[in-house]
């Protein structure tokens, strides 16, 4: 009995060991080299393309990837608004090896057309790296609102039974048109702008030092249509 267990026991322990290859590296923006958090990574078997493990980068770009088996792999590095990029010919031929991939530079996805004319109907929310944009132009729901009407049903801000407009829980936010303060404030200033006048709203609820948020809970730019 005691044979079988101790079998058993260098058995599981052989397979832990098996399985210590580790893969990582640095995400990163090809423009602007700044690092990239939440990037998706996704380990596959290069042989039949199977899923293996994921993780996301940290704050400073940086992933690893542990507990991988002697094998060849590629790996597929994507973040929003990023084109995804795919990395081949990591292989590992012994037991305890890491790959270093250094810095993956990640572009932007843009594209550029030539003589075609698209016509498609927005998202009503889109997300961007630092901000939310609700599209309001065409929404024929809120027609007949304001600001504050748009705004209802949006991820991080909350619109009460009386109207009143929250930010992250905070009525102390910050509101733009067209991108210069209001001569009014929070929910006041929504409620003055027809949403018929309005294009779109950014809500921005990290906003960098360029927009001067007063310690507000974020900013809400409403951007108006143009004539």
């Amino acid at each position: 009995m005691k044979i079988i267990i101790c079998l058993f026991c260098l058995l599981i322990s052989w397979t832990a060991m098996a399985q210590n290859c580790k893969i990582n590296g640095i995400v990163c923006d090809s423009k602007t080299h700044l690092p990239i958090e939440y990037a998706s990574i996704s380990v596959h078997l290069l042989s039949d393309s199977s899923f293996k493990g994921g993780t996301i980068s940290d704050i400073k770009g940086f992933f690893e990837m542990k507990n991988l088996k002697p094998a060849s792999y590629f790996i597929d590095v994507d973040f929003i608004g990023f084109r995804k990029k795919r990395i081949k010919g990591i292989n590992f031929d012994v037991n305890y090896e890491t790959r270093n991939l250094d810095t993956i530079y990640l572009e932007i996805g843009e594209m550029e057309l030539d003589a075609v004319e698209i016509e498609a109907k927005k998202q009503r929310i889109e997300y961007q790296i630092d901000k939310k944009v609700v599209n309001v132009a065409g929404d024929l729901k809120i027609a007949g609102g304001t600001a504050v009407n748009a705004l209802e049903n949006v991820p991080s801000v909350e619109v009460n039974y009386e109207g009143n407009v929250k930010v992250r829980g905070s009525s102390s936010f910050t509101v733009l048109v067209d991108g210069m303060p209001s001569p009014y404030k929070g929910t006041e200033a929504l409620k003055q702008i027809p949403a018929a006048t309005i294009d779109k709203i950014e809500i921005i609820t990290n906003p960098s030092a360029k927009y001067d948020p007063d310690g507000s809970s974020g900013i809400i730019n409403v951007i108006l249509k143009k004539k």
